[in-house]
This record gives C-alpha cells, structure tokens and sequence, in this order.
C-alpha cells in the first residue's frame, strides 16, 4: 500500500513544524551560533489537529518525523507481507503581515516561499527502514534562505510484535543567499526510538533520543559560526479504543507527549539578528508538553481531531504560548491499482494550528483511511512467509 499525503497552505502567518525545528541563519554579526530549536506541532495535518502529539502511535513513512521505529512499528500480520509508505506534501509558507515566528516577543518580519515534505519507508518481515526529507525555501527583500532536514533510519519489530526500536542519522544543511552571495552550512546528529504496546488495555509508549546537530560552515562570507539543534528527548502515551478489551461505541484515540529541547551554548535567536540586534537563546532547557484526541463520530466516514501544546520561550523576555488544534478526516472513495500498489480509501483532511501570533491552517490533503495510527502503514506484494 501506498501513503500519499499533500497540502496546500494559503495566506499563511507562520511556519510549521520540523521545518521550524531547522529554521536558521541569516546575516549575523559577532561569529553568532544560531540556536534553531522552535518545538511547534510537527507538518503533519494528523499531528497538527491533535496538538502535536502521538509519539506512540506514529508508523510508516510520516511516521519518520516523530521517531526511527516508524517503519517496523505495526500489526502482526502485516509482517507476512512486504509492505511500503510514503508521504508527499508542498505547502505555501510565508506572511502577509508581521509575525512571531520564533515566539521571541519581538515583531517579525514578512517572508514568503514553499515547503516540500516528502519521505518513504517499506519493511520485510519484521525489519524496517525510511528516509524523509523536508525541504524550505523563503525569501525576503534580497535574502534567501533554503534549508534541507534530512532523516535516515533502520528498525526493527520484537518477535512478540508489541516492541519496536530504531536508530537514525539527521542531517542539516543551510543555505543562506545575501545579494547573491550563497554561504552553506552542514552538520550531522544520531537518533534512537522505541515503540511499544499493551496487547490487550489499548496503551502505546515511546520515547526518542536525539542528539545536538551542529551545522558548521562549508563554504560562507557571513560572519556566523554555526547554526545548532540542542539535544532532544520526546517522550509520549496513547490509548486506542479498538485495541482495548472495552471499546467506546465511538472508535477514539488519546495521546500526551512531552518534548524536551536542551540548550545551546552561547545560542542567539534569529528574527533579532535580520536586524543586527543580538538577542540570547537556550539558555536552559524547555518543555513543550502536548495533548489530543480523535473521535470518529461517524464510523467509517468522519473524523474530528482536537489539541492544544505549549511552545516554550526559549528567548529571553518572550514568554510560552498556547496553542489551540483543530482538524478532520473524510473518506472520500476507494481505490484500486493494478498489480496490488493501492488499495485503499482515500481521505480529505484539514487542520488548523492557532496562537498568540501565530496563525497555521490547511484545508487540502490527501491521505490513506487507516485505524489506530499515525501515518497509516499497510501490507502490498507478495507474502513472505
């Protein structure tokens, strides 16, 4: 089975998720390392309308943004097949208005340009791998910025299928353009996740560890010493009604989590240095917790998603805001390739993601109905029994 997802943003105020995760460099004075750390609800429409979390319940090739344990984490008899994801989105980002793209209390600044996510994951028996890739280019005046966050990652299923683990590579590179003069900036980091589940009450764990990136200059005329990524643990639970021994009369999932972003020595915040202005940053650690839910209020049809998370003050002055989530999901219609590549039912889905100056909507995407995950992962092929 192949995952497809897309969306559309239009007349957006900020950007979204991991993309805001790699958000960095600009012109900078001093020999500044810019720290890139933002804890927004991860691009995916699924995340986004339940406030960012679901740790615990994400699999396949969307999967991969949360944790390297997506692509072997899934059901026991998909293990007899072989089986594929992948995602695909492009969005519109940018500003027709000032915003607080970092939340540092300051005005920000109009930016327009697209983000591509994509990714694939697939598994044989018990293994799994995948790599994503979300790709951003924004300009302003005569600066560009493109910014490419790379994941790479291998898993594996325990023989009781309630367990999965993954490592994975990261990798960050940065261009920065100034009246076209282009500076590049790369850095690498590791990551490991697991997974696991209760065969019978409907609970899921996770937990990742991520390490510090540090993207060092390769080739720049900007006076900046790198850009950095803190080290990260994220931890989460979730409940599936279908997989517990009493299910609600309408099918729900409920999932918390909890993000922690570590600091960044001598780390300055951004939208300040457009401006030459030095603002500190991570100093310390910052908590980003996050809770959501699902309801499928009319079986096998229609689902309504619901959230909210914190997104720390990582800037000094600013303070944490609140976030409030909101989405859906719709099957549309059935669909049927040949050769056994799609045999699914297609879904439209929407989401929006809404702050103290901060505004984050998508009403187009495309995805696959699944049950009881994030990022819904299937079996295709032939059997490998």
């Amino acid at each position: 089975m192949l995952e497809a997802c897309g969306a559309t943003m239009g007349r957006q105020k900020c950007y979204n998720v991991s993309v805001l995760w790699t958000l960095m460099c600009a012109p900078a004075a001093g020999g500044e390392t810019v720290d890139a750390s933002l804890p927004i609800a991860l691009p995916i429409t699924e995340a986004v309308g339940m406030g960012g979390a679901g740790l615990a319940l994400a699999r396949g090739a969307t999967g991969l943004l949360y944790h390297p344990a997506s692509a072997a984490w899934r059901r026991e008899e998909d293990t007899k097949h072989i089986g594929l994801s992948t995602a695909l989105s492009l969005m519109r980002v940018g500003a027709d208005e000032p915003v607080d793209l970092s939340n540092t209390a300051i005005d920000g600044a109009q930016w327009a340009g697209w983000l591509l996510g994509t990714g694939a994951s697939g598994f044989v028996g018990r293994s799994g791998g995948g790599a994503s890739v979300s790709a951003l280019q924004y300009a302003r005046d005569d600066t560009r910025i493109r910014i490419g966050d790379g994941h790479v990652a291998l898993s594996r299923l325990s023989v009781n299928h309630h367990v999965a683990g993954g490592l994975g590579l990261r990798m960050l590179l940065v261009e920065v353009n100034v009246d076209g003069t282009s500076s590049w900036f790369q850095g690498f980091g590791a990551e490991a996740g697991a997974v696991m589940s209760d065969a019978s009450g409907g609970w899921n764990l996770g937990g990742v560890i991520r390490s510090p990136v540090r993207a060092a200059v390769r080739e720049s005329s900007l006076d900046i010493d790198a850009v950095a990524l803190p080290w990260q643990v994220s931890m989460g639970g979730a409940w599936v009604s279908r997989a517990a021994n009493r299910s609600t009369r309408l099918p729900v999932r409920l999932a918390v989590d909890l993000v922690v972003d570590g600091p960044v020595s001598d780390g300055v915040t951004l939208e300040p240095l457009l401006h030459d202005e030095v603002v500190p940053r991570g100093g310390g650690l910052s908590y980003s917790p996050r809770i959501g839910g699902e309801l499928e209020v009319l079986p096998e049809r229609l689902r309504l998603r619901g959230g909210s998370y914190i997104e720390p003050a990582r800037s000094v002055d600013a303070a944490p805001r609140i976030h409030g989530t909101a989405g859906f999901e719709v099957k549309l219609f059935h669909l049927k390739l040949p050769w056994g590549l799609l045999d699914n039912d297609l879904t439209w889905e929407g989401s929006v993601d809404i702050a103290d100056r901060y505004t984050n909507a998508s009403w187009i995407g495309i995805g696959l109905w699944h049950r009881g995950v994030v990022g819904g992962q299937g079996a295709i092929g032939p059997s490998v029994e």
